[in-house]
């Protein structure tokens, strides 16, 4: 929250000079036709964003800031057309400060002092000036039909990205469910023709892991311990150069075969 102590209008709008004296309490600014009643709130506006609402958007045509920022008798003297703003923020524990900012140079307001915490609170006010409503704005949305009225309310909080947003949204996540969709029937396809494999029916890491291991262990490999996303089931049986890896017999083991080979053919006869 942002209350306002003192403001200072130079030379913008229909203002030629004025300073009200507002204590950081409301008030309301009455007064006939043409007497700167709006350009009080479009001076409030533009010190806190650098903009005005009434200047900018659809249906505004040519109106701009920079041309009809400035009073009409200063319009080629943009930088003399100011509005300075003391406030104060109850929600930072009062601190106060006093912003000045010029037509001519509306995107850099200097703030004094140059806290922080002040010039986030700023800076969010800048991005969500629908504090300020104009009575364009709100005609529009009295006159707007029911069905409408979610677009209109949207518009007079600056909530219009929103709904592109949204739209963006919807449209990653139907794509991502068209890519989904048939990787996971690829999944469950090998998964099905895993548990086949291993005659097991349930799809478990003790289950697959009882199953694989001894058929590991038929092959000479290492059990398994554990399964994880990276586990390979013929982890060790292919070599280097990708093709089956060279297991190694014991010296003894292999002259005992080679020796009961001799034996077997010696006692064979030949015709």
């Amino acid at each position: 929250m942002i209350r306002i102590e003192r403001i200072r209008i130079q030379k913008f709008r229909g203002i030629i000079d004025l300073e009200l004296a507002l204590g950081g309490e409301n008030f309301a600014a009455c007064g006939p036709n043409g007497t700167g009643k709006s350009g009080i709130v479009d001076a409030i506006e533009f010190a806190l964003t650098g903009n005005i609402s009434r200047l900018s958007g659809q249906g505004t045509g040519d109106l701009s800031v920079p041309k009809h920022g400035p009073h009409v008798d200063f319009r080629n003297k943009p930088e003399q057309a100011s509005v300075e703003l003391e406030v104060s923020f109850p929600t930072l524990a009062g601190k106060k400060a006093t912003i000045l900012r010029t037509v001519k140079a509306a995107g850099s307001p200097k703030v004094t002092p140059s806290d922080p915490d002040i010039l986030a609170a700023l800076q969010a006010v800048s991005l969500h000036p629908e504090f300020v409503l104009s009575r364009r704005e709100l005609i529009r949305y009295v006159i707007s039909k029911p069905g409408d009225r979610a677009k209109e309310v949207q518009a007079l909080l600056r909530l219009e990205d929103v709904e592109k947003l949204r739209g963006v949204l919807l449209k990653i996540q139907n794509a991502a469910s068209k890519a989904v969709d048939p990787l996971e029937r690829v999944a469950a396809d090998a998964r099905t023709a895993l548990l086949t494999a291993l005659q097991i029916s349930d799809f478990t890491k003790t289950a697959v892991l009882q199953a694989v291991n001894p058929h590991r262990a038929t092959l000479g490999l290492a059990p398994l311990t554990d399964l994880a996303a990276t586990t390979a089931l013929d982890d060790g049986m292919q070599s280097a150069s990708g093709g089956l890896a060279a297991h190694s017999v014991p010296k003894a083991q292999a002259k005992a075969d080679i020796a009961a080979m001799k034996e077997q053919l010696a006692g064979l006869e030949f015709r």
